[in-house]
């Protein structure tokens, strides 16, 4: 509310009261979630913004990816905790911000192996470092799988060609966790004739 009061210079005055003149809204960040936890990936989460007197908003998944949509979808693949935060802008250029957390439960890991290139019949070596799976389907890639327990294998490729191997994880709630290799495994060939 504003109020202005004069006073000439005879003495009199007079005053003038405007209310609600100026108003100033600072947005509080705020949003909903369609889900938070899971027993195993994958999850699908709907976010909702709920942030009143925004000019634009900046989403943070906690899984490396962000989005500048009003009310985005989000997939996320693997397990583990995951912090979403908001940051909104106001129309003076105030933020805010809100964090919230989302569990996805399963087993998690990682892949190496070498050899990466040679001549048919390459003996490539894997090992597998995971959290909370006790059983590894490895899927080499050519056509052979093999399931063990055992987070270190061998397996011989015989012929020529680009393989991309992959691991499943299972953990004690049977929720499987497929972990794709990084590296792609060369094996070079060549079939004599004349």
């Amino acid at each position: 509310n504003i109020s202005l009061f004069i006073t000439d210079q005879y003495g009199c005055t007079d005053s003038v009261s405007k209310k609600n003149l100026i108003n100033i809204v600072t947005p509080q960040a705020n949003f909903l979630m369609s889900d938070s936890m899971s027993k195993c990936p994958p999850l699908i989460v709907q976010f909702t913004n709920l942030t009143p007197n925004i000019v634009s908003s900046a989403w943070d998944f906690g899984d490396g990816t962000s989005a500048t949509t009003g009310s985005p979808t989000h997939f996320y693949s693997y397990a583990g905790t995951y912090i979403v935060r908001l940051t909104s802008t106001g129309p003076g250029g105030c933020t805010t911000m809100m964090e919230k957390s989302i569990f996805i439960k399963g087993p998690k890991g990682t892949i190496k192996y070498s050899p990466l290139m040679g001549c048919k019949e390459i003996n490539s070596n894997f090992t597998a470092t995971t959290i909370d799976a006790i059983s590894i389907l490895w899927d080499f890639n050519d056509g052979a799988t093999f399931s063990t327990k055992d987070s270190t294998v061998s397996h011989l490729y015989t012929y020529a060609g680009e393989y991309i191997p992959k691991m499943i994880l299972t953990d004690t709630d049977g929720c499987q966790v497929p972990i794709r290799g990084v590296d792609t495994i060369v094996v070079n060939g060549l079939t004599a004739a004349f």
